[in-house]
């Protein structure tokens, strides 16, 4: 979660090892070339900065995306009797809404 200051010049972000960090906001050539390096990353170690920008977006513009995981284990739902098929509609029209 990132902590705003002034007119959006400087943030406060919250680091991984509890504390606020000051970081700059970041130009369009910055975002380039940390998209550039996060090219020759891991897989599992570009799902992450991904979730986070999937989950930003949503936030930004108020509409929920379910990724394929949460679809997935809707449909392992649905035919496990976990819940009931009510249930189920009433998920997947609130996916739809959104």
């Amino acid at each position: 979660m990132a902590v705003f200051s002034g007119a959006g010049r400087d943030r406060a972000a919250w680091n991984p090892s509890g504390q606020f960090a000051s970081i700059a906001t970041m130009s369009e050539r910055q975002i380039e070339v940390l998209l550039q390096n996060a090219r020759s990353w891991p897989e599992e170690d570009q799902d992450e900065p991904v979730a986070l920008a999937r989950d930003i977006d949503a936030r930004r513009s108020c509409v929920y995306r379910a990724s394929a995981e949460e679809l997935s284990a809707i449909d392992d739902v649905e035919v496990s009797g976990i819940a009931t098929q009510r249930e189920v509609e009433t998920a997947f029209a609130t996916f739809r809404r959104a």
